[in-house]
């Protein structure tokens, strides 16, 4: 036997409790209006009940999502500072991470499909 639809109610209530912890934010698009959840917090939504739904406390899934929230910016910022260009290679990525710190004559580039190979490549040479 397949459960019973979920009510509303209880997601209602796990939203609002996500906002007051301070994992989630909300927004409204006119006064009186539906509120609204970007991408990244119905990703933490759906993080934090499944955590919740596994076992864990809401507290400890609050304190877990925003241990991953915390890791992604720091993904995100190093993409911001280090990724030069990338391109699609029909079988994945080749993404280029900009010149080596000891070594920058070279560049290192990332080739990501179905494994990921790092290599040192020889920079080219600028024109100029």
């Amino acid at each position: 036997m397949g459960k019973p639809p979920a009510s509303p109610a209880p997601a209602r209530r796990r939203s609002a409790t996500g906002r007051k912890k301070g994992i989630i934010t909300s927004f409204r698009r006119e006064d009186g209006g539906n509120k609204r959840f970007n991408l990244n917090n119905v990703a933490t939504i759906i993080f934090v009940q499944t955590m919740v739904e596994e076992g864990y406390t809401l507290a400890k899934a609050a304190a877990l999502a925003r241990q991953r929230l915390a890791q992604h910016d720091v993904i995100k910022h190093f993409i911001r500072e280090r990724l030069q260009e990338y391109d699609e290679t029909g079988t994945g990525v080749r993404a280029n991470l900009g010149p080596l710190a000891n070594d920058p004559g070279y560049d290192v580039v990332a080739t990501i499909g179905e494994h990921v190979t790092i290599e040192k490549v020889k920079r080219a040479q600028e024109k100029g």
